[in-house]
């Protein structure tokens, strides 16, 4: 399979939108886990024309390979939209309330209190992570039941550890409580979904919407699917735990309850197309870890066994420039979302450059790249806006091309002059004030170009959380 439009340029900025370290350190987790089902260096020509022009191909880091070879209009791509952003949920979990605006984290007052805080903004880090980006039909499950169950079980808990700091308090819930934090979590799923299909009609202006299924419509069908799976695979089953039916979310156990469903044909295959670190068991979690690998030994996507008809794209999430997390470490307010849209300063990017605690919430420090000018695009706000964040737009992508080209024709300019036999004569200091004044004319193009890149990123913001969907709030 070749792509005659392949695009060479846009592998460049592959090691921009992921810092080879961390690359190497995900690719590593995917394998060492056994979610790993390909090589990531399978040949981007291919992932590029079966996926589509607007596949962020920049982010790929793992593929089951037959996909490749699998007639697109018999695939369904699957995600899920998380409710609860990483920065509130770890909070939570230990405790506290993470303030989006303030990026301070505290104890509650009271149940209101955490009513108000659920009332958030969407963020663009998290439409992006609701499933990849194709024309092709997708599914996102919206985890109503899964967040609202877990925000009330960390009220409900007595004793919580922040870092060796304990805290202790409880704020009990009724069933109307119980209720109230069911439909916060419901309209937040669907205001990040709604934020999705935004994205999708930006990349996609023809393609259908994304389908949406309730967890609590197919959670009871898909935990007795996942224990059967656990039984044929001879492994315990911890009926407590509330993870073994998301796990059973990367298994032949959710295509099959979404076939029951009539969401998915006989003969469809079902590819899990979401961020890497949702594949990723953590290294702490034994348990789970086993059952990855049991399965994947066992049962292989796509081979001749239980996920026959299952399949895997995994892709590298937002990232900052230090290879962390970008929505697990960047405050709302800081970034894109559907309450500053309209009035953010892409001019301004942050990068985080103190942390007292690893993973302490709310302990980050942060400093800003004002400069968009910069003829260094790694340390340009708007470059990095662009590929931080942002759906890959031709009209973006283009623009990323003049930044990057604009860096490097100056610098490759200087060099060829300072050879070339007219410089020889001239006076070092002669040299050097011609060396500054190309540089002086390369950062006002580079101005030039990284406003028109703003304007781009202002559009696609607009576009994706200009509607009422992502804006109504409970």
């Amino acid at each position: 399979m070749n792509n005659m439009n392949y695009d060479p340029a846009r592998d460049k900025l592959t090691t921009l939108v992921i810092p080879p370290g961390a690359r190497t350190g995900l690719e590593k987790d995917l394998q060492q886990t056994g979610a790993r089902t390909a090589d990531a260096t399978m040949e981007t020509t291919d992932a590029a024309a079966w996926l589509g022009d607007n596949f962020a191909r920049e982010r790929l880091l793992a593929a089951t390979p037959a996909l490749l070879k699998t007639p697109k209009e018999r695939v369904v791509f699957a995600g899920g939209a998380c409710a609860i952003d990483p920065l509130r949920s770890a909070a939570l979990s230990r405790g506290l309330l993470y303030d989006a605006d303030t990026g301070i984290a505290r104890e509650p007052a009271d149940f209101e209190a955490v009513c108000r805080n659920l009332l958030g903004p969407v963020t663009l880090a998290q439409a992006m992570d609701v499933v990849g980006q194709t024309d092709g039909r997708t599914i996102a499950v919206a985890e109503t039941k899964l967040w609202s169950d877990k925000v009330c079980t960390d009220l409900e808990c007595e004793t919580f550890s922040n870092y060796g700091k304990i805290i202790k308090r409880r704020i009990p819930t009724n069933e109307s409580d119980r209720a109230l934090v069911q439909a916060i979590v419901g309209n937040l799923n669907q205001r990040i979904i709604g934020a999705a299909n935004g994205i999708r009609r930006v990349l996609y202006p023809n393609a259908s919407p994304i389908v949406t299924v309730e967890d609590s419509v197919v959670l009871p069908e898909l935990t007795e699917r996942t224990y059967d799976l656990y039984r044929q695979l001879g492994l315990e089953i911890d009926e407590t735990d509330s993870s073994i039916p998301v796990l059973g979310m990367y298994t032949a156990a959710w295509r099959e309850t979404l076939r029951s469903q009539k969401l998915l044909g006989d003969d469809d295959l079902l590819v899990v197309y979401e961020p890497s670190r949702h594949m990723v068991v953590a290294k702490s979690n034994e348990r789970k870890t086993s059952m990855v690998r049991t399965m994947l030994a066992r049962e292989p996507y796509m081979g001749p066994g239980f996920n026959k008809q299952v399949g895997v794209l995994a892709f590298a999430e937002a990232l900052l420039p230090n290879g962390l997390a970008f929505s697990a470490n960047v405050p709302a307010a800081l970034q894109p979302n559907s309450t500053n849209m309209g009035r953010f300063d892409f001019s301004r990017y942050p990068l985080m450059v103190e942390q007292k605690g690893k993973g302490d919430v709310g302990s980050q420090t942060f400093r800003f790249l004002e400069k968009i000018n910069n003829l260094d695009v790694t340390k340009n706000p708007a470059f990095l806006w662009a590929v931080t964040a942002f759906p890959p737009t031709p009209e973006l992508l283009t623009a990323v091309r003049e930044m990057i080209d604009i860096a490097k024709n100056s610098n490759a300019y200087i060099d060829q002059r300072r050879k070339t036999g007219e410089w020889q004569p001239l006076p070092e200091v002669e040299k050097n004030a011609l060396s500054i004044f190309i540089r002086e004319r390369a950062s006002r193009e580079m101005e030039e170009a990284a406003r028109k890149t703003i304007a781009i990123l202002e559009g696609v913001c607009a576009a994706v959380f200009d509607n009422t969907q992502v804006k109504e709030a409970v």
